[in-house]
């Protein structure tokens, strides 16, 4: 048996051949500067080479409907734990997803309600009752015994409804042959016999026809031979104490799903909102028509429309200067219903939609649409009917299905704590439920509706609700590699969270965490130093052994904030509402670094990213950041002090596989006009394009541009092989082996930037980037390097750069989690950085947990539970 995980030989990305062993068994925590190559250790070689291994297990019919991973630059790993691994990023896109579906909690309340759960009145919450079922029963088996003078009598239904209830028997010994004849059991018969009873047993009959769901069914009695009687039974369950009723139905697990069309909401279909017409995508009510406030009619095919809605106005004698909101009704009725030759909003809406099968089409009605809660399901995703199921409970506190879902995670998990049942299968399945409530409650989500949509939570708040799902794993021998887990996270909530690991732990797996806390990393049992420094410097193990072992040294305080300079003007925030909670009002002083802190689930990112940046947004472009259903408030600032907005999360997935750090800084233009300059260029004729791998001119024909040629093997994993015809260099090689003397143009990408800027000249726009570069300490990355390839840290820095090459002066820049991938050292870097900015006009808004940011900031800004901020 081993005790190690063995890793021999491992050079992806800027790792050095490098040979570790790590524990088994334990809490192993990987450290050290950003681009030092602890994210390609972790993920791009343990985690993506356990991935493909596991993929390959599959059978072939499996596989082939499965992404096929490439295989990993190692010599060995060994050896190789089935794994789950926690992302940077919140990927998901789609409306239907929730918190609840993350955390299991759908799926296990589904199995719970359907197995224990009976129908209630939604009003008192008490059990429904089958009324008079028994007793119309017992009339009719009176009045026959009496007509026909018979004491016992035999029940028939239909073949295909007794099939429907026992599709695989036992079938019956007696059927009813045609003229009602009483016979032996024949698979033809179109009777077939369920039950004998007297006229005494009338409950009998009753309990057959609730527990089989036979309330549509068709039931005879037959007498004699030649006479048979038809049931006519209404059979209802109605509420004592009003006049509440259903007719029973024959349920399913598919019931109680919002993801099958039988238990999702009808008018939703199972999303929990629908979408209707954004009246402020429309038109801009602040501005008159003149201004240009109908932005609907600004649509290319209705563009026409505008003179004469002009004409209809004018002739309605409307007053064109004024704003849309000071005009009368008369004008909205002519807007939406028409008048004369302008057809009016209500009939292009529907020209739009029979136009809905072209994807362009498809895309502008999404985007002057927003989502609203269903008013059926009020956001539940599921039917009425069985929204209104519940958990009996002898004191008569009943649990609904609506009731629960629509709390909190605390909500519910207090719910679940004050059930109580005699039925111990039932008490046993609640406590699975409570169990992983209590994990995502540890950890500083339980804030969080279960119906929150995944979509709208913040990257450290999907990675808890992820981490939530994990920590409640019940299982041995698997590994858990995590990224940053403490993002978001106070010392409490950390604390909390190592609890949670240690579970997992004593359950003999093993954990992987790459974390730049001191608390995580003094609490592990084992350490991994990457570095020295970052990128080409980097990539060896400096350190490798016993947590307690390590010399950490003394947590530095240092200040780079300077003198607060004359705060020009604010961005102030009133009565802003989220979630259902609301918040008191606060300020941002514009032209300043705001440091914003606060435990996780008090509102810092709702309230700065969502309500007030996206607010801002949609004041100077007219397009809204986040589409949320339930965020509103009232903000006010001067649109001359802010002229831009830019959020900079940490969920970094907005680029594609070709994106390089020389595209996205832009200086690989400066690179292709350097070598296009050149005398043999010139003499060759050839232009910037030429040495681009993304250019028809310059890329290898043969590969496309990327360096490689797939092998796609139907039932195997695909083959990666280097191009023949470029060696891998992605140009042409006449153009990629051009020299001026000091590297050739592949050299120029491919070695570290602060080697190639010697030999380039530099317009003053790109001198300020190279700058800002070494100032975030970047300059170490090379211009082909993929955006994807980068870690965490890397990618938010790059992005930020990004945005200032596209964004005008006094731009309100919203970062949130700036620490994380990042050690102290370059979050010391990093926040000098930002300081800078603040000089240039720009408002900078820094939305972290890492206490060593307060003594950077010009002010602070403190969330508390309940909507208090100080």
């Amino acid at each position: 048996m081993q005790d190690q995980i063995k890793i021999r030989g491992a050079r992806v990305h800027n790792l050095k051949n490098i040979d570790l062993d790590l524990p088994l068994n334990q809490i192993i925590c990987f450290m050290g500067p950003s681009g030092s190559g602890k994210t390609s250790l972790a993920f791009h070689t343990l985690l993506a080479e356990s991935k493909r291994r596991f993929l390959n297990s599959f059978p072939n019919h499996m596989k082939f409907f499965s992404d096929k991973p490439a295989p990993v630059d190692v010599d060995e790993i060994s050896p190789v734990l089935p794994v789950f691994g926690l992302p940077q990023i919140n990927p998901i896109v789609g409306s239907r997803a929730t918190a609840a579906d993350q955390l299991r909690f759908t799926e296990l309340s589904q199995s719970l309600f359907y197995r224990f759960a009976k129908p209630v009145c939604p009003l008192h919450k008490s059990e429904l009752e089958d009324h008079n079922l028994e007793k119309l029963i017992a009339q009719h088996l009176f009045d026959f015994s009496k007509k026909y003078s018979e004491t016992k009598f035999r029940v028939f239904i239909p073949k295909t409804q007794f099939l429907h209830i026992y599709p695989e028997g036992p079938f019956p010994t007696k059927c009813l042959l045609d003229e009602f004849q009483l016979a032996n059991f024949e698979m033809n018969s179109s009777l077939w016999e369920i039950l004998r009873i007297t006229p005494q047993q009338a409950g009998k009959l009753a309990d057959v026809i609730v527990s089989q769901q036979l309330s549509s069914a068709d039931i005879y009695l037959y007498v004699k031979d030649g006479v048979i009687e038809k049931l006519n039974l209404k059979i209802l369950l109605k509420c004592n104490q009003c006049d509440y009723q259903v007719t029973p139905f024959k349920y399913s697990t598919s019931d109680f799903s919002p993801f099958n069309a039988l238990g999702a909401c009808k008018r939703c279909q199972g999303y929990g909102a629908t979408l209707e017409w954004d009246e402020k995508k429309l038109v801009d009510s602040d501005k008159s028509f003149n201004q240009d406030a109908i932005r609907f009619l600004e649509y290319k095919p209705f563009i026409h429309l505008k003179e004469e809605l002009k004409k209809i106005l004018k002739k309605n004698k409307l007053d064109l200067d004024s704003p849309l909101k000071k005009l009368p009704k008369d004008f909205w009725k002519i807007l939406y219903d028409g008048s004369g030759s302008y057809e009016g909003f209500n009939l292009l809406f529907q020209y739009l939609e029979s136009k809905r099968y072209k994807p362009n089409v498809r895309i502008y009605i999404r985007s002057i649409q927003k989502e609203v809660e269903c008013p059926d399901c009020h956001g539940a995703r599921l039917n009425n009917d069985v929204l209104s199921f519940a958990l009996i409970c002898k004191n008569g506190n009943n649990l609904m299905f609506g009731d629960l879902i629509r709390e909190s995670i605390n909500g519910a998990k207090l719910k679940l704590t004050n059930f109580y049942s005699e039925d111990k299968l039932l008490n046993r399945t609640v406590q699975k439920i409570l169990e992983i409530l209590a994990v995502a409650d540890q950890i500083g989500i339980g804030h969080l509706k279960l119906l929150r949509k995944l979509k709208s939570v913040s990257p450290g708040e999907y990675q808890r609700l992820l981490l939530a799902k994990y920590l409640s794993f019940e299982g041995t021998g698997a590994l858990f590699v995590f990224d940053e887990p403490s993002l978001g996270l106070g010392e409490i909530e950390q604390k909390m969270m190592l609890q949670a690991l240690q579970k997992l732990k004593q359950q003999k797996n093993t954990i992987l965490l790459v974390d730049h806390s001191d608390y995580i990393q003094k609490a592990s049992d084992f350490l991994v130093e990457l570095g020295p420094e970052a990128g080409h410097r980097g990539g060896e193990i400096i350190y490798s052994g016993l947590a307690k072992n390590y010399p950490f040294k003394k947590k530095p305080t240092f200040k780079v904030s300077e003198n607060v300079s004359h705060i020009k003007s604010f961005i102030k925030v009133t009565k802003a509402h989220a979630w259902g909670q609301k918040y008191d009002s606060f300020q941002i002083p514009v032209g300043q670094v705001t440091y914003v802190k606060g435990d996780s689930g008090t509102g810092k990112t709702t309230c700065i990213s969502r309500i007030m940046a996206n607010y801002v947004n949609y004041q100077i472009t007219g397009e809204t950041l986040f589409d949320d259903l339930d965020t509103s408030g009232d903000v006010e600032f001067h649109q001359q002090d802010i002229q831009s907005v830019a959020v900079i999360a940490s969920d970094l997935n907005r680029f594609s596989s070709r994106s390089t750090v020389g595209s996205l800084t832009e200086i690989a233009s400066v690179v292709k006009k350097h070598f296009s300059q050149l005398p043999v260029s010139r003499a060759m004729g050839l232009v910037d394009g030429h040495f681009s791998a993304n250019s028809e001119l310059g890329m290898c024909p043969k590969c496309e541009g990327r360096g490689f040629l797939t092998v796609e093997m139907q039932y195997m994993e695909d083959i990666i092989l280097t191009c023949e015809d470029c060696e891998g260099m992605k140009l042409k090689p006449i153009y990629a082996k051009i020299d001026d003397g000091f590297m050739n143009v592949h050299q120029a990408y491919t070695w570290p930037l602060h080697q190639v800027i010697e030999r380039v000249r530099l317009t003053p726009k790109f001198q300020k980037i190279i700058d800002m570069m070494k100032v975030l300490n970047l300059d170490y990355l090379s211009l082909d390097r993929s955006i994807s390839s980068l870690s965490g840290g890397e990618k938010q820095r790059i992005y930020l750069m990004s945005k200032l090459l596209s964004q005008s002066e006094a731009t309100l820049f919203v970062l949130e989690n700036v620490s994380f991938g990042l050690s102290n050292a370059d979050l010391e870097r990093m926040m000098q950085f930002l300081i800078g900015l603040g000089k240039y006009g720009h408002t900078i808004v820094v939305i972290d947990q890492n206490r060593l940011l307060q003594n950077c900031a010009n002010h602070v800004l403190h969330f508390q539970n309940h909507g208090r901020i100080i």
